[in-house]
């Protein structure tokens, strides 16, 4: 399939073109999640998403369809999962997106059962710990892959169905944690932080989770190792126990930085959200406090960069 053809669905609100059918493009629209071109990669992956959601007129694809295009993605998912920087994270990334309107489209048409649900959440957790190509923008004409991102996204969908408790909630919030602790060689520099605290957020306002709960994961986040104090006023590990990090290896301290700047989205996040919950102040508090305890610099003077004797 070519970029004319589907440029001419897209511009046509996605109508099916004469003498096509659904069933013949589908595979077509599949194969092209994984194109090195953005174009054809995005035009793909939005008409597949305007068919199942019947953005113009009705879906396209009934129950037993929907669940097979799920089958399919989840496929793709599991293909070069570990590889660092290599085309095949298009694929991966993309057929992320494709499953997360699959999901998201059960909250209004439920059509999957508890089962189907949690082998997504299986899935999606294996793809947050193993993928390594952390790529956001990658150049004009290969344009984005953002996998941790699209994840974060399906996580924060996730976390939305009933058929998830209190445990598997927590294992969503251990999963970002487990990420965001991750040494790497570079910082999220195209607010995948941003996107996984907004998961965090649906997660945690599902009013599912205890506070002790909210806590504990807290804890998880920003546990450090500890060191011995040295003679300087920083080196006192009780006052200032991520101090050290600063001259931690890079990989070590990048994943300080994705823990502190998500921890900052988090709190504002948290802070803003409009769906105000009867527990919105002790949680608010709870992630200020973990900032504090994480932060080197600006969110407690006292225990910041700059220290007086």
């Amino acid at each position: 399939m070519d970029v004319e053809l589907l440029k001419s669905i897209f511009e046509n609100r996605f109508a099916i073109p004469d003498n096509y059918q659904v069933a013949e493009l589908t595979p077509q629209l599949m194969k092209n999640l994984g194109a090195v071109r953005s174009d054809l990669r995005d035009y793909s992956y939005m008409t597949l998403s305007a068919w199942i959601w019947g953005w113009y007129d009705r879906t396209y694809y009934n129950d037993v369809e929907m669940l097979e295009l799920a089958e399919k993605a989840k496929c793709n998912i599991k293909i070069g999962l570990g590889e660092t920087e290599s085309d095949g994270v298009f694929l991966r990334s993309y057929s992320i997106l494709l499953l997360n309107d699959l999901t998201d489209f059960h909250r209004q048409h439920p059509y999957i059962e508890e089962p189907e649900i949690r082998d997504r959440m299986e899935l999606y957790l294996t793809y947050l710990e193993k993928e390594q190509d952390l790529r956001g923008y990658i150049s004009p004409e290969k344009g984005w892959s953002h996998g941790i991102a699209h994840v974060a996204d399906a996580l924060g969908i996730l976390s939305l169905n009933s058929y998830l408790n209190d445990l598997d909630l927590m294992r969503l919030l251990i999963g970002i944690a487990t990420k965001l602790r991750q040494p790497v060689p570079s910082v999220y520099i195209h607010s995948e932080e941003e996107r996984l605290a907004r998961a965090t957020v649906k997660i945690c306002q599902q009013n599912i989770l205890s506070i002790e709960q909210i806590n504990s994961w807290l804890d998880i986040l920003t546990e450090t190792e500890r060191r011995p104090s040295g003679p300087l006023i920083w080196d006192d590990f009780e006052k200032y126990p991520w101090r050290k990090i600063l001259t931690s290896p890079t990989e070590q301290l990048c994943a300080y930085r994705n823990i502190q700047n998500f921890l900052r989205s988090l709190y504002f996040q948290w802070e803003r959200s409009e769906n105000i919950i009867e527990r919105q102040e002790p949680v608010r508090q709870l992630i200020y406090q973990a900032l504090q305890f994480i932060e080197t610099g600006f969110a407690n003077s006292d225990r910041g960069f700059f220290l007086n004797p």
